[in-house]
């Protein structure tokens, strides 16, 4: 496994780190967003920066729209 599932995640807490810091939130469409087109900015505690590469340039604001609704669905 090379990252964290997105696996019933949508609106749940999660802990991640960023600039340094620890800090835990709930699993939103921005932070779903943050994470496609820049991965290493929030990063799931326990995973390592750098495995996933920005999708930036590469899907649209309607692709990334699309693609949270179908984590939504996922338990």
């Amino acid at each position: 496994m090379v990252g964290p599932s997105f696996k019933g995640l949508y609106g749940h807490q999660a802990t991640v780190i960023s600039g340094g810091n620890e800090r835990e939130f709930t699993v939103d469409d921005e932070y779903i967003k943050r994470s496609i087109f820049d991965p290493n900015a929030d990063m799931v505690k326990g995973f390592s920066k750098g495995l996933m590469l920005s999708y930036t340039g590469q899907l649209s604001e309607d692709d990334v729209k699309q693609i949270t609704e179908y984590l939504k669905t996922l338990k």
